[in-house]
């Protein structure tokens, strides 16, 4: 049975200490501006200084995602063949999210779950996670908002997910232009429509396979908090802070920190 009562207060030390980080990765990222400050310009129609980052950011993910799938290929070769060793075909799970402007479209994951797994407790708690309902559980010294101890997972699968193996095949997401290397991660069908105005915000750009709130606390985050953190990304994004935020990424992947 998912829990939904109110959040406990006793964590707060542990939201305070990632949002400071969050504000300290912003900080390193530009220049003679407070963090708290919002541009009065949309980020769905950028002016010529978010222009040039957007046609740069472009670039970028063209070139690093061609480096990566090319560096990668024997990692992603690897994985494809062993999830289909391990739970049979297919290897590419094609989950249908939302992307910029509510576009939605298919993106690419190994698969990591059994086939015809009873999603029904997920939708509840993406219900729960979004109205702000969900208490979390406690791994090791962390306290973690992810839907925890999914049964639909496989044993691959668990170690996929520690190391975000299983994200891999986005890189063909971006070089479709779908996604961004950095930007908010795009929600499932069933989460966008839980969206109101202000939800809809965090995809005014391209989301993607990492971003700000994934550095600062991965799964350790309330969608209120998540949400801040997005909308602050759109917002103050820009070249420097995304190459910041990349860098951060492998650290955090490395750790392991609220891997789910």
């Amino acid at each position: 049975m998912l829990s939904v009562v109110g959040r406990r207060t006793n964590e707060g030390w542990v939201v305070r200490s990632s949002l400071r980080r969050a504000r300290g990765i912003m900080a390193e990222g530009r220049s003679g501006s407070s963090v708290g400050t919002r541009r009065v310009m949309s980020a769905s129609t950028p002016g010529v200084g978010l222009r040039w980052t957007e046609s740069i950011k472009r670039g970028t993910d063209v070139v690093l995602s061609v480096m990566g799938l090319i560096g990668l290929s024997p990692v992603l070769l690897g994985v494809w063949a062993l999830v289909i060793v391990t739970s049979g075909r297919p290897s590419i799970y094609r989950g249908k999210v939302v992307g910029r402007d509510g576009k939605g479209f298919d993106c690419f994951k190994f698969r990591t779950m059994v086939l015809r797994g009873d999603d029904r407790a997920f939708v509840e708690y993406l219900k729960a996670w979004v109205a702000g309902q969900v208490t979390p559980y406690v791994s090791g010294k962390e306290y973690l908002y992810k839907f925890g101890r999914d049964p639909r997972i496989t044993g691959v699968g668990r170690i996929l997910r520690r190391w975000s193996l299983d994200e891999l095949p986005q890189l063909f997401n971006v070089l479709r232009g779908e996604m961004s290397l950095v930007g908010p991660r795009p929600p499932v069908v069933q989460e966008y429509a839980l969206y109101g105005h202000k939800e809809r915000g965090r995809l005014t750009i391209r989301p993607g396979i990492t971003g700000l709130a994934q550095v600062t606390a991965r799964s350790g985050l309330t969608f209120e908090e998540m949400l801040r953190l997005d909308l602050e990304y759109v917002q103050q994004r820009s070249v420097g802070l995304d190459v910041r935020i990349l860098m951060k990424t492998i650290g955090v992947v490395i750790s392991g920190r609220g891997a789910r």
